[in-house]
């Protein structure tokens, strides 16, 4: 045989949608648009489904040189010692609260022994 003919599946198909076969209708468009509704996954939170634990971490590890180093601990001794005005000159005149804060600090970082 030379050529294509074209198969009775084809010819069926082709009759179906110019006879008035399978149309789309308002109504068939209403079903489907439920049926996707009913039927779709929900979409939820991961919150829901497991309990999410917020973790902190440091971009970067806390590091001192040893002039820093050096500052922390004589901040150290002078609060220890006593916090005056003239003191304070020697950190670029600092309250006591803010030495008290960078102190703590360097002790959280393990920055003083």
């Amino acid at each position: 045989m030379m050529g294509h003919l074209p198969s009775d599946n084809y010819k069926l198909i082709s009759l179906t949608l110019v006879s008035g076969g399978p149309m789309l209708t308002r109504r068939r468009i209403f079903i489907g648009g439920l049926a996707s509704v009913i039927c779709a996954p929900a979409i939820v939170r991961a919150e829901s489904l497991m309990p999410i634990i917020a973790l902190i971490v440091p971009m970067q590890p806390v590091h001192a040189g040893f002039v820093e180093r050096l500052r922390f601990h004589w901040m150290e001794q002078l609060l220890k010692n006593g916090w005056t005005t003239e003191r304070a000159r020697t950190f670029g005149g600092i309250s006591e609260n803010e030495a008290r804060r960078q102190v703590t600090y360097a002790r959280m970082h393990g920055l003083l022994a």
